[in-house]
């Protein structure tokens, strides 16, 4: 009798046992998909706590691999890397998990330790459609763009059907083109006065060390003619730096005597650019340097930027100030941009700076531009500004402006 007790009792804690874990399975399954429902809503900060509240009470690859991909579209790089990481140690040989680490170095704008990674897989499956492709990106986003191109063909052996590659090696194409070839035209309205016109030719070349560029500036303002020769450089002084550069002249009154620039650029993490600069521009009967720089934030498909230029002259000051937002679309060249300025800016072109004086008056002005490539080989601007200008002390006018410019890359 006593050994039937003891039996029974087994069989009673063995059915508990079983029970008890059938139903903290059924707990953690319902979170799991509460954790799912809720990041389909974009709800990804309480999605991420119950999977980590599944994790305390048992460890869980699905759940953690999901916790990682929560992360990541999160924006939360280094939480993705580690949860990712976790589980790539238990599941090495898992193309999903490796894609997922991939795409995190791709998204967190690294694509050197991503390129890595998809080498490391591509060792052991290197006809890896997925794994071709997103070494393709990383190469691009490196413009590294004939590199970019050799794996691209790879993976069209494969599947000469891919369409998104197909898609990447048009692009890639035209960004591994060297030259370009663009023309300008601009009108200047105002509320009183005849108008304005400025045009230019610009030839740039794409170098080892950097672009280049060669202008040829035209204006025609108060019933004259005159050119101005510029060039441009941007050389590479490092892996997350660059420099600009600017020479011009000109013999006209129409444009500053002679005009030059300089300015460091420096990308910074999270997506942050920042920059430091000098203008100098020499009239006939004067000159003026003016100091400025920049700070500009990628925001997923959105770039926001201030610059200032700070103007000294005879102990006072004028300043300047730019702020402008564009919102990207498919590619860099096809955006969407508006700018509002405070203040007389060295850089607009398309003002007429006739004297030191000119640089010390006020305006404000709103510009909406728009950016779009087009028959593969053509891209398109077009602007227009208003601007309630002061052209001479104290005095203001309206100005309407029109810009319009075509650009051939080859």
């Amino acid at each position: 009798m006593k050994q039937f007790i003891v039996c029974l009792n087994f069989l009673f804690l063995i059915g508990g046992h079983w029970g008890l874990q059938a139903q903290n399975t059924s707990n953690t399954d319902s979170l799991f998909s509460r954790a799912k429902q809720l990041a389909k809503s974009n709800n990804y900060g309480d999605a991420q706590k119950l999977c980590r509240d599944i994790l305390k009470a048992k460890d869980d690859n699905d759940v953690r691999f999901y916790l990682g991909l929560l992360y990541s579209w999160d924006r939360k790089y280094d939480d993705a890397r580690n949860a990712l990481k976790q589980v790539a140690g238990k599941l090495p040989t898992s193309e999903e998990v490796t894609n997922a680490r991939i795409n995190v170095e791709l998204w967190a704008g690294n694509p050197t330790a991503a390129l890595d990674i998809v080498n490391a897989a591509l060792a052991n499956t290197p006809a890896n459609e997925e794994y071709l492709f997103q070494k393709a990106e990383a190469l691009q986003n490196l413009k590294k763009y004939n590199e970019a191109i050799v794996e691209i063909n790879k993976l069209l052996k494969v599947n000469p059907d891919n369409e998104k590659a197909k898609s990447l090696f048009s692009t890639l194409e035209v960004s591994n083109m060297k030259n370009s070839l663009s023309v300008n035209y601009v009108t200047d309205f105002f509320s009183s006065g005849q108008p304005w016109y400025w045009s230019y030719l610009q030839y740039s070349r794409k170098t080892a060390i950097g672009t280049m560029i060669g202008r040829l500036n035209y204006a025609n303002r108060f019933e004259s003619n005159g050119l101005q020769v510029e060039a441009d450089a941007y050389p590479k002084t490092g892996m997350n730096n660059y420099m600009y550069l600017n020479l011009g002249y000109s013999a006209s009154g129409l444009f500053p005597k002679y005009r030059s620039g300089a300015e460091f650029y420096e990308n910074l993490p999270a997506g942050f650019e920042a920059s430091l600069g000098l203008r100098y521009l020499k009239f006939a009967t004067s000159d003026v340097a003016i100091y400025t720089g920049s700070v500009g934030k990628y925001l997923g498909n959105y770039w926001l930027s201030y610059r200032p230029f700070v103007t000294p002259s005879g102990g006072n000051v004028s300043f300047t100030s730019i702020f402008q937002v564009r919102r990207y679309f498919a590619e860099a060249e096809n955006y969407l941009g508006i700018q509002y300025s405070h203040g007389s800016s060295p850089d607009d072109i398309h003002k007429y700076l006739q004297s030191a004086d000119n640089i010390r008056l006020q305006s404000d002005k709103i510009k909406i531009s728009y950016n779009q490539h087009f028959a593969r080989l053509w891209y398109y601007g077009l602007s227009t500004a208003y601007e309630r200008e002061e052209y001479y002390s104290s005095l203001f006018r309206n100005k309407f402006t029109i810009d319009i410019t075509v650009r051939r890359i080859f």
